[in-house]
């Protein structure tokens, strides 16, 4: 092997082990951050309901956790220390319901929660590591756009088309759930589980992102850079 070869297969390595060793070293903070005691008891805790209708979007900042169930009606229910109640703040536009916490807990768990629901849902948007759970509705589209230690998980759900951007260190399950065709752009050490039903696979993935996919596709065609994991299962 010519020399300039080595050096470039050398070179080549180091990135691969590089990224993996970053990937791995995010997950496990991310993975003890997300399960440090709270410093708050239940007692603590206060419960709010509001009185919004007419959405069928998500937008979140902060860490919470948040469960969306499908249903005929709306609700909306926070749960958080009350001594924090200033933090909290519920808007609406445009039919988005917009929660933030006004608030960072890097080394603690979620300690704010809610519980929406809404009869359809077509948008999730998460900024500053939010987790989210949704199940049980049949989405024409469905647009899903996270930034940093985010999580969101889909259960019991079909979906058509499904668009989803993630940066950061985005982890999306959607493996419990059925997806025709997927459009993903995915950058830094993103994850994400889809079964897909029989549709196209798409979009871009950079640094060291991660996809596993089930079911069946008519075709896969996702552009890479960097060391990216494509795998069918």
């Amino acid at each position: 092997m010519k020399t300039s070869n080595k050096i470039l297969l050398i070179t080549l390595i180091i990135i691969v082990v590089f990224l993996t060793g970053m990937i791995i070293t995010t997950r496990i903070i991310l993975y003890n951050a997300s399960y440090k005691a709270s410093a708050f008891s239940d007692d603590e805790f206060v419960q709010q309901k509001f009185s919004y209708e007419d959405f069928n979007s998500l937008k979140v900042y902060g860490l919470w956790s948040i469960d969306i169930k499908q249903g005929d009606d709306y609700s909306v229910i926070l749960y958080y220390p009350e001594e924090l109640s200033d933090r909290i703040s519920v808007d609406y536009c445009s039919k988005e319901l917009i929660i933030d916490s006004n608030t960072k807990w890097h080394s603690r768990r979620r300690i704010f929660r809610a519980e929406i629901i809404m009869p359809q849902l077509e948008s999730i948007e998460i900024i500053e590591g939010a987790s989210i759970s949704f199940e049980d509705f049949s989405c024409d589209h469905i647009n899903i756009k996270t930034t940093g230690a985010a999580e969101i998980k889909g259960r019991n759900s079909s979906i058509n088309d499904l668009d989803m951007v993630c940066d950061g260190a985005s982890h999306v399950n959607l493996r419990h759930s059925k997806i025709v065709n997927a459009t993903l752009h995915l950058s830094g050490a993103s994850r994400v589980e889809l079964t897909m039903n029989g549709g196209k696979l798409s979009g871009t993935a950079s640094g060291a992102s991660s996809i596993v996919y089930y079911g069946e596709v008519t075709k896969q065609d996702i552009e890479t850079a960097g060391a990216v994991s494509i795998r069918h299962r």
